[in-house]
């Protein structure tokens, strides 16, 4: 198994560490590697207007299960649950902003409840172009993820070189 946990180390630099670990019935062992990234230490945010940060990955690992199809066909879509224990990725951060000259810290902890593999063709949506309410035969470029939310996300695996259907 393994586990990617990105946060705010102890230096005020974003953090990535990896952890890789195997069980047998009499022991386990761990090996694992982080990534430290410089930040400025200051992120401005006016009033009246927010501030998305979303350039560091969660996880790039394919999380793999006996129950779960990688290419699945609509009848094979499965999903596996799992508790903040059995969660395959936990992962936290810390939030420090000044307000009115009060420092306050709020820390979150995150964990994946859900894994659901879909084909590409139930899970990507295409806009079509449409007048006097007759849709275009073909696409437009622009496509979106039927299931987007903020408590979501999508990793697309590549089909390159597998032998495996599960």
């Amino acid at each position: 198994s393994s586990a990617a946990v990105t946060g705010i180390n102890a230096y005020n630099n974003i953090q990535t560490n990896k952890i890789i670990g195997s069980k047998s019935a009499n022991s386990g062992s761990h090996s694992g590697y982080s990534v430290t990234i410089k930040e400025d230490l200051i992120v401005g945010v006016p009033a009246k207007t927010r501030k998305r940060i979303s350039e560091y990955s969660i996880n790039n690992t394919l999380i793999r299960d006996c129950d779960l199809y990688k290419y699945p066909r609509t009848k094979e879509i499965n999903t596996k649950s799992y508790s903040l224990e059995q969660s395959p990725i936990v992962f936290s951060n810390t939030i420090t902003y000044e307000f009115k000259g009060k420092r306050v810290i709020v820390k979150n902890e995150f964990y994946v409840s859900e894994i659901t593999n879909y084909p590409s063709k139930k899970f990507i949506e295409y806009e079509y172009l449409e007048y006097c309410g007759q849709k275009s035969s073909s696409p437009t470029s622009s496509k979106s993820f039927k299931f987007e939310d903020t408590d979501k996300f999508y990793i697309k695996y590549n089909k390159g070189g597998d032998v495996w259907k599960h």
